[in-house]
This record gives C-alpha cells, structure tokens and sequence, in this order.
C-alpha cells in the first residue's frame, strides 16, 4: 500500500510493552501500524532479579561445594598428625618439606585455577581443582620416595586453592542475592567443620598412611557430584555464551527450586566485559587498597597456617589443642556473616 500527503502528525503508543502502535495521519484519513513484539520489548530481568526469580543454587548444591572446601581443610591439615608416623620411619624432614611444597602449590593453583575460572568456566575449575586434590591426596599416601611425597603434597595445595578460587566465585555468582553474604562464611565454617572430622579420624586411624587415604576419600566423593549434579554459573554462561545458554541455567535452576522462570535476560552492558589487567588493580584509589589488601591477606595467612601447621609443637594433647585451634574460627566466622548481613 503506498501512502501518499503525509500530514506531520505522528504518534507512537505501547501497549502494555508487548505491542508497538504507530498511528500516522494522512490527508485521506489514518493508517494504523501494529507491529508484534520484539525481543527486545518484552519484559526483561537483570542477571541479579533472574537469580533471585530462579531461586538461586538450590541448598544441596551449595552443600556440595562446602563439602569441598571441608575435604581441602582436611587433606592440608593432616600433616599434624603425621609427624610421629614419618619420624619413627626416619622420614621425618618429609613434614617440613612437605608442608613448604603444598603451601606453594597452594599459591600457584590459585592463580591458574583464577584463569581456569574465567576462560573455561567456574564449575570445570571446580572439577579440576577437585580432580587435582584427589590426586594429590591419594598420591601422598602412596609415595615411597621424598620427590613423589613433595610432588603429591605440591598438588594437595594446588587443589585446595583451586577449590577455595573456583568454588567462591561458582557459589556467590548462583546463590540468591539475599543469602550471598553469608557464601563465604559458610565456606570458611566448612574447612573448619573438615578439619575437625580429620581429628575424629586421626582418633581411630593412627598409620600415616591409612589416614591420608582416609582423608583423600571425600575429595574424590565430592568431585562425582559436582560432575552429575553442581550446574554452571549463569553469570559466566551471559558473559561467555550469551542469553540463551544463561536462560536455560536459569530455568534449571528454577525448576530445582519448584520454581517457573519465564522472562528473558537484558542485554549484557559490553563496556563492563572488557578483560581485567594486573594493572587495572593499581589505577586510582587501588594502588594503594591492592597493596594494602594483599599484605593483610599474607599475614592472615602466614599466622593462620603457622598456627595451625606448628600445632603439634604445643604440650599437652595434640587432638585437643587441634580442636580449640582448627574450631575456634567458627564463632568468629559466624559473627562476621552477621555483621556483612547489616552492612
């Protein structure tokens, strides 16, 4: 239909954002344009209102990864209750060595678990860090040589801060807005929580090497289950493989949740995408909180680690002073989830 003498009166109305009405007067009459609803004119979520439609990382996944974090307080504690063990078998420099290694293997399996995350995926960091800590755990039991045992103790620390890497970002990005201060105190009360069961182990298990093995069980237990039932962080999903992908998470999700997620995803803001630099850190203000944070976060962890580790060089019962030391953070942990929840 060709029109002809338009009249400049023209005027445009939406109707309940599914329709789009042009109205275009002519010196014949009117013509009236309906046009169907786009994609882009249809309801549309932020990722953060999505997730909290969805429901978020329904309990027992989030109880999987925190059983993780448990197995990694566990496979690198237990060397407190090896020192006897390697001793009376003249193996006793292994403690040291051993401990140095799996603290650097910790540092650097953070690092590239942190790239893991970002290009592949958080859940097959999960995975491989899983894998990795398994592997590790396993392999000091069986070492028969001193190069084996390091090598094995260096792969406990990478898994571990690959867990610690990969799971804190799966958890906070899935888990409902409402309840995400609370991920990483939950997390830090399970490393707890698995170093205390490693003392209840030690109690029955007193060879070295029966008990590493007894501690390698759950990592190897737990990475079967994120594999069959821990999903993909729907954050990633919008970043790496747009809408769709991040909208089928969602739905899943929403469906473990006994929930119906039906809207669709806003479009990503690609100026907050591009990739972050080393550099990026110390722009502004960040060059002096980057520096600041990192010295607080090595002395927490050179006094944490130096306790924790050097606890069997305290008197008295050993399972009771690993007790108060491993357990004593869990109030402090508590309180620190209150306190972030009324900020």
């Amino acid at each position: 239909m060709r029109l002809r003498n338009f009249a400049p009166n023209l005027s445009i109305k939406r109707s309940q954002r599914t329709t789009l009405r042009i109205s275009v007067a002519t010196s014949s009459g009117s013509l009236d344009v309906v046009l169907p609803p786009s994609e882009t004119e249809t309801d549309q979520v932020q990722l953060e209102e999505a997730i909290e439609i969805s429901g978020g990382m329904p309990i027992y996944q989030l109880v999987i990864l925190c059983g993780l974090w448990g197995a990694a307080g566990a496979a690198m504690l237990v060397t407190v209750f090896m020192i006897e063990g390697l001793t009376a078998a003249n193996l006793g420099d292994w403690v040291i060595k051993g401990n140095a290694s799996m603290l650097a293997g910790c540092a650097l399996g953070s690092f590239f678990t942190g790239i893991l995350s970002d290009t592949q995926g958080r859940r097959r960091a999960v995975i491989a860090s899983a894998a990795v800590l398994s592997l590790g755990g396993f392999g000091s039991a069986w070492s028969c040589d001193t190069l084996t045992y390091l090598i094995s103790r260096c792969l406990v620390g990478a898994g571990a801060g690959g867990v610690m890497g990969s799971t804190g970002c799966l958890g906070i990005e899935a888990v409902s807005p409402r309840y995400r201060t609370w991920v990483t105190p939950a997390f830090n009360i399970a490393w707890s929580l698995g170093s205390l069961g490693m003392i209840v182990a030690a109690l029955f298990v007193t060879q070295w090497r029966t008990l590493l093995n007894v501690v390698a069980i759950p990592s190897i237990v737990l990475l079967t289950a994120v594999v069959l039932k821990v999903p993909e962080s729907p954050r990633w999903l919008l970043l790496q493989r747009g809408r769709v992908a991040a909208k089928t998470a969602l739905e899943r999700m929403a469906n473990e949740n006994s929930r119906q997620f039906t809207s669709n995803l806003a479009p990503v803001n690609t100026s907050t995408t591009a990739p972050v630099r080393v550099r990026d850190f110390l722009k502004g203000d960040l060059w002096v909180h980057t520096p600041a944070l990192t010295c607080v976060c090595f002395i927490a962890a050179m006094l944490y680690f130096g306790l924790s580790l050097g606890v069997s060089e305290l008197v008295g019962n050993l399972h009771l002073n690993s007790a108060l030391c491993f357990g004593a953070e869990i109030p402090a942990l508590l309180l620190s989830g209150f306190f972030w929840d009324l900020l």
